[in-house]
C-alpha cells in the first residue's frame, strides 16, 4: 500500500470524524466508487465467503450510488455485548445470497431481547458497510452539518492538526447509522465466521469457532 494512501488522525475523536475525514479525502478522486468500511481488530474465519459478500455489496452499490449496505453476521448465540441489525423482507438474491431491507440497529440488548432475536430477522452487527464517498458525505452533511463543514476546511497536514482536535467526539452509529433513512439501506446477513475478539469471552468463543 503506497504511504500516501494512509490517513492518520492527529488525535482520537471517535469513529464518526474518522470516517468523515477518510471519505472526504477518497471522495475527491473517487466520489461514486464503492468503498468498504471495515475494522482491523476482528476475527473472520471464512475469508472466501467474506470476500464474496463484499463483492456482492460492491455490485449493489455500483447499481445504486445512493445506498449503504450493512454486512451482518448470522447470530450464533444471544450475545449481549454486540450491536444487532434488524432486517426486513427480502428484496433480491445474488447467486444464492439474499439481500434484505434494513430496519434498525439495536446496541447491547438485554439477555431476554438477544434470546428473542435468535428466532427473528436479526444479525450481529460487525460494523462493516459498503457505500460511496459521495453518498455517505451527503449523510454527514444532513445529520452532522457542523462536523461536515469543519472536515471540508481541512486542506493539508497543518489544518488537520489545527481543526481535527476541535471536532465533536461522536460515534459513526450516533452520527449516521441510527438516523439514516431506511430506503437507502440494505442488509446482507451471512455466516462469515466473524467474532469481535475485544473481550475474553469473545476470544474464547472465537477460538472454538476456529477449531
Amino acid at each position: 500500500i503506497p504511504p500516501r494512501n494512509f490517513i492518520f488522525e492527529p488525535t482520537v475523536r471517535d469513529v464518526g470524524p474518522a470516517v468523515c475525514l477518510s471519505l472526504s479525502i477518497v471522495g475527491k478522486k473517487h466520489p461514486n466508487s464503492p468503498v468498504a468500511i471495515l475494522w482491523s481488530d476482528h476475527f473472520v474465519k471464512k475469508e472466501r465467503r467474506f470476500r464474496e459478500v463484499l463483492h456482492f455489496a460492491e455490485a449493489l452499490v455500483e447499481k445504486s450510488n445512493n445506498s449503504l449496505i450493512f454486512i451482518g453476521q448470522r447470530a450464533r448465540f444471544a450475545n449481549q455485548n454486540l450491536g444487532w441489525i434488524e432486517f426486513g423482507e427480502e428484496t433480491q438474491e445474488i447467486r444464492g445470497t439474499k439481500i434484505f431491507k434494513f430496519k434498525k440497529l439495536i446496541y447491547r440488548p438485554s439477555l431476554a431481547q438477544a434470546e428473542s432475536f435468535l428466532d427473528q430477522n436479526f444479525a450481529w452487527n460487525p460494523g462493516y458497510f459498503v457505500t460511496t464517498p459521495k453518498f455517505l458525505l451527503s449523510q454527514f452533511k444532513r445529520y452532522t452539518p457542523n462536523l461536515y463543514r469543519s472536515i471540508l476546511t481541512i486542506k493539508d497536514e497543518k489544518t488537520l492538526g489545527e481543526i481535527y482536535p476541535t471536532l465533536e467526539k461522536i460515534s459513526f452509529d450516533n452520527a449516521i447509522l441510527e438516523k439514516i433513512d431506511t430506503k437507502y439501506a440494505s442488509v446482507i446477513a451471512a455466516d462469515l465466521g466473524w467474532s469481535d475478539v475485544g473481550a475474553w469471552e469473545a476470544l474464547k468463543e472465537a477460538l472454538q469457532v476456529s477449531t
